[in-house]
């Protein structure tokens, strides 16, 4: 105390000076592209008294809400802009703070990145991730599709990519134009669709029948498919199906088939599924127990319209005698081993015998008339009246192929069967 008291007299004065305390003595931060700042510096004196100065920055971007404070503990807010910036951009700069008792310098760094946007499957940084979360998880990406972060992200893609993003991403959006803009940035496969069967046949039914047609999908994605039907006796248990009635890449469509509007006969009826790109038809024939059903026989109807191609092809002078006799007795034989029995098979058979009388020494007499005598064919004894040799046959008369059923082209006769022979 005596020596203070000297240093007084004397006119020396010496006390010490409490240091300047900042809660931070330097500032970094990275921040997204397009996203502000504000941030705040608390200052005061080491020993609590109170204090007053300035805070100023020497860069633009670092922006002070005031430059004077004053108080025992005081408060500098500071903003950082960063519009215009893009990532890998960089803001230093520094805030420096004067006061009575100190002064202090605080570096602030800031590293401008791309955007990332959050999802739940990680950091969305680029359309390659976004393609994989879709893949995921198509209702959350559709959620990050409409989000003003996605519109940022796509900056940085090439001009094509932008003006597809702009044209889909307008009010409304779909689910649909998300399915589109990613099947068109290449990002994945166009969904495709297929049935596990095109046809199926229902006979003979004594009740109402359930059954199920299963819809395929070839990839992941967004799908929309509008059900119609044709037939009254058909019934669907939708009509609007969605990729997210899938289980996995299957879905299985049931239908009814309602016995009480089968009525008599045979009834057809379609199934038919629409989606943006394609058309897929399943068809249904049916009919009810008791009704009377005349079934199509495929071979039949081929050896049918055989014969009647060739025959035109006979009378219009592309097809030799010989080869035509033989053919045609070949399909007769098809024909019955395919169980036809019909009148029609019976004429073309006389037909046939006709044409072999009036060639005379019966030269056009082929191998496969050979393995089909008038003894084993249906209606033998017709075959065998009418294929004798009568007062007719002499004459030149011979059966017209229009008794047998077929149709004709107006205008065409028969070859005269010596000079077709010679053909």
């Amino acid at each position: 105390m005596k020596r203070r008291m000297e240093q007084l007299v004397n006119g020396r004065f010496e006390y010490e000076v409490p240091p300047l305390v900042v809660t931070e003595p330097e500032v970094t931060l990275t921040l997204d592209e397009g996203k502000n700042y504000r941030g705040e510096l608390h200052a005061g004196a080491a020993d609590g008294r109170r204090i007053k100065g300035f805070a100023v920055s020497d860069h633009p971007r670092i922006v002070l809400a005031q430059e004077r404070f004053s108080g025992s503990a005081c408060t500098i807010v500071y903003g950082i802009d960063t519009e215009g910036l893009g990532g890998g951009d960089e803001i230093r700069g520094t805030i420096v703070l004067s006061t009575g008792i100190e002064e202090k310098k605080i570096p602030v760094t800031v590293t401008i990145e791309h955007r990332q946007i959050r999802s739940t499957k990680g950091y969305i940084r680029t359309l390659d991730d976004f393609a994989r979360l879709a893949s995921k998880d198509f209702r959350e990406a559709f959620s990050v599709f409409t989000r003003d972060s996605f519109d940022l992200m796509m900056q940085r893609e090439d001009d094509s990519l932008r003006s597809l993003y702009q044209g889909m991403s307008r009010n409304p959006v779909t689910y649909q134009h998300l399915e589109e803009f990613l099947v068109t940035a290449g990002k994945k496969e166009q969904i495709r669709l297929s049935l596990n069967e095109a046809k199926k046949e229902f006979w003979n039914l004594e009740k109402s029948v359930k059954d199920t047609v299963y819809i395929y999908k070839n990839t992941w994605g967004y799908v929309r498919m509008e059900i119609e039907v044709e037939g009254d006796f058909l019934e669907v248990d939708k009509q609007t199906v969605t990729s997210e009635n899938f289980i996995g890449s299957v879905y299985g469509l049931d239908f009814i088939i309602h016995k009480d509007r089968l009525a008599n006969g045979r009834r057809f009826g379609r199934i038919i599924i629409r989606n943006v790109h394609q058309t897929l038809v399943f068809e249904v024939e049916a009919s009810a127990a008791g009704a009377r059903v005349r079934r199509k026989n495929p071979e039949l109807m081929h050896h049918q319209a055989a014969l009647m191609k060739e025959y035109l092809a006979l009378q219009t002078h592309q097809m030799d005698y010989r080869t035509w006799y033989d053919s045609a007795w070949n399909h007769v034989r098809a024909m019955q081993e395919a169980g036809d029995n019909s009148t029609m098979l019976v004429f073309c058979q006389i037909f046939l015998y006709q044409r072999r009388k009036r060639s005379g020494d019966g030269t056009a007499l082929g191998n496969a008339e050979r393995q089909i005598s008038p003894d084993n064919t249906p209606g033998a004894g017709a075959v065998s009246v009418l294929s004798e040799e009568t007062e007719s046959d002499r004459a030149g008369a011979s059966v017209d192929p229009r008794a047998a059923g077929w149709i004709l082209p107006p205008g065409t006769g028969e070859p005269d069967p010596a000079s077709a022979a010679d053909a």
